[in-house]
């Protein structure tokens, strides 16, 4: 028993360092690798194909486990048989029967199919979705094979060179390539890729973020009026990124205490912010009026609104109600393409960055600035009147400290002190 804790310990470190799963959700696998084990009494002889089909079919019996547990559950198990121990979980074969041979051939269609598979069992965002899947697009037609199985390292090498070196992209963009091809590796082909180390990366230049001084945040939003005006203003005030404050919903503004609950932000993260004192009658009025909107709504038949999966399950009637309603919706009620009920989705990022852009250009500010600007303008302005660096990290959500140290390159009191030589020598 003791050796399976260890083994189990090992098996959460290898999840996390291999990036299979997200660091928050690792435990949740090891707790499901831990059930299937205790069910078979931790006996090693007893892992094949057999028991963790029984252990699966038990769960999606049991009333306890909703039909994304039983999913989790199974993709823990398997990772932790197939990629952590490195077993092969190929039913055996009885004698005097012909096995059928490996399959040979993978189309990218259905590499495709499982690579979308594999990646909503592991619960990543949509965004994250789309762009390793276009990621692979890319890849697929540079290597020009049709089996995906025959993909070897050399053309991964070939392919990462080929982004740096042709292509110059940044950084960024050939790790995420990276990452994406590493995924079809280990959850498609089954396989795990060799030493990249020698590789060509392409060189990460430092980039400082653009940031509006206060007189020029207060004139951008001046040219902006209604609900563009209100999301900038929380942008800004809230340090919120631009899809954080699209997706509120109700039920996250918390107008009594005067905070902002940011729910399942990047990295699936959720933080609480405080909320500026100038805007709670704003918000006290945009909440009146998505309240009549709702009523209306809900007086033609509809005013249902999306709702993440699980949660769906979980509250059947959430949908309808207020406080799940998003809190910058769409003027006009469209058909949902998933469900097909009538639904009101809230506001589209282009709409805003139209929006804001215009905005600059009226204010002549004289930036390469775009809604994301505001994000950093509240950062630095925090930093500018000493507030803590490690409070403005937990403000923005970010996971390392080094990515909130960029702001101290571009906060103006740091580099105030700094006396040029020309303005001694006109002196």
């Amino acid at each position: 028993m003791d050796t399976y804790c260890a083994k189990l310990m090992e098996f959460e470190k290898f999840l996390i360092d291999s990036r299979m799963v997200q660091k928050d959700k690792a435990k949740y696998y090891v707790n499901w690798a831990d059930k299937y084990l205790h069910g078979i009494n931790y006996r090693s002889e007893a892992i094949d194909p057999r028991t963790i089909a029984a252990f699966i079919n038990a769960m999606s019996k049991d009333n306890r486990y909703q039909d994304w547990q039983v999913r989790q559950a199974e993709n823990a198990v398997r990772m932790y048989v197939t990629n952590f121990l490195k077993m092969n979980l190929k039913p055996q074969v009885p004698t005097g029967t012909v096995e059928k041979p490996a399959p040979v051939r993978l189309s990218w269609e259905e590499a495709i199919l499982k690579y979308k598979e594999c990646l909503r069992l592991r619960h990543y965002a949509y965004s994250t979705e789309r762009t390793y899947l276009e990621c692979i697009g890319k890849f697929a037609e540079y290597v020009r094979k049709e089996n995906v199985l025959g993909i070897t390292d050399e053309d991964v090498r070939n392919y990462l060179a080929y982004l740096a070196v042709k292509m110059h992209v940044s950084a960024s963009t050939q790790n995420q390539s990276f990452c994406a091809i590493l995924f079809l590796y280990r959850n498609v082909l089954l396989r795990e890729m060799g030493d990249m180390s020698g590789n060509v990366r392409a060189k990460k230049p430092l980039r400082l973020p653009v940031v509006f001084s206060v007189a020029e945040v207060a004139k951008i939003i001046s040219y902006l009026e209604g609900t563009a005006a209100l999301m900038v203003k929380l942008m800004y005030g809230c340090g919120l990124r631009l899809n954080e404050c699209m997706r509120l919903r109700v039920n996250n503004i918390d107008l009594e205490r005067g905070l902002l609950h940011i729910r399942a932000a990047k990295g699936d993260k959720d933080r609480m912010v405080p909320m500026p004192v100038s805007l709670r009658e704003d918000l006290k009025k945009h909440l009146e009026r998505l309240k009549g909107l709702y009523e209306e709504d809900i007086s033609h038949g509809y005013g249902e609104v999306h709702m993440p999966e699980a949660l769906d399950r979980k509250y059947p009637n959430a949908s309808k109600q207020f406080g799940w309603q998003w809190f910058f919706p769409m003027a006009k009620p469209s058909v949902d393409p998933r469900s097909g009920k009538v639904m009101r989705h809230h506001v589209l990022d282009n709409t805003v960055q139209k929006m804001v852009k215009v905005a600059i250009e009226k204010a002549e500010v004289n930036k390469h600035g775009t809604s994301h600007s505001f994000r950093h303008s509240y950062a630095t302005h925090l930093l500018e009147n000493g507030t803590d660096v490690k409070v403005i990290q937990e403000l923005l959500g970010h996971k390392s400290l080094e990515t909130t140290m960029i702001y101290t390159h571009v906060a103006q009191k740091k580099l105030a002190v700094v006396e040029s030589p020309l303005d001694k020598l006109s002196a």
